[in-house]
Order: structure tokens, then sequence, then C-alpha cells
């Protein structure tokens, strides 16, 4: 599910406001955060020793993720589109 929000933000985000897809590395990095935060999150059910630990960084690697998408589209969404206009316009 995060996966999927993450990649409609990154792809439709971009789109939307104008700009062409070029190769953004960033997006991978995200992707690997938040599949890394799922096997963690999964392995906390079978080592209910470190299951507290485990959360936790599954919980930081969403973060990171989502911290990464904001730092790197939130400029994009929060200035003029390439084309002059703004938002949805045209």
């Amino acid at each position: 599910m995060h996966l999927s929000i993450h990649t409609v933000i990154c792809i439709a985000g971009h789109a939307h406001c104008g700009h062409l897809s070029d190769e953004r590395p960033w997006v991978a990095r995200g992707a690997v955060l938040i599949v890394a935060g799922a096997v963690l999150r999964a392995g906390a059910a079978f080592v209910p020793d470190a299951a507290s630990a485990l959360l936790g960084l599954a919980g930081l690697c969403w973060v990171a993720a989502f911290g990464l998408l904001c730092w790197r589209i939130g400029p994009v969404l929060w200035q003029v589109r390439s084309d002059g206009l703004w938002g949805c316009q045209g």
C-alpha cells in the first residue's frame, strides 16, 4: 500500500506539475526503504525478542522514505509549473 502511494505521488505529482519524467534515483531509494520497512515489520513477528527494535527500524525506514519524498517533490508541488501555470490549470 505504501509503495503504491509513493509511486503515484512520484509519477502523478511530477506529471501534474508539468514536469517530464526523468531519471530520479531518489525514487528507487525511497521504494527500497519502504520495502525494507515492510520486511522489518514482518520480521518482528518471527523474532519476538527483537520485535520492538525491528518495529522501530521499520518506522524509521518509512519516515525516511516519505521524508525523502517530501524533500524532493515538495518544491515541485509548491512552485510554478514549467509551462508557467499553477496547479491543474490548462
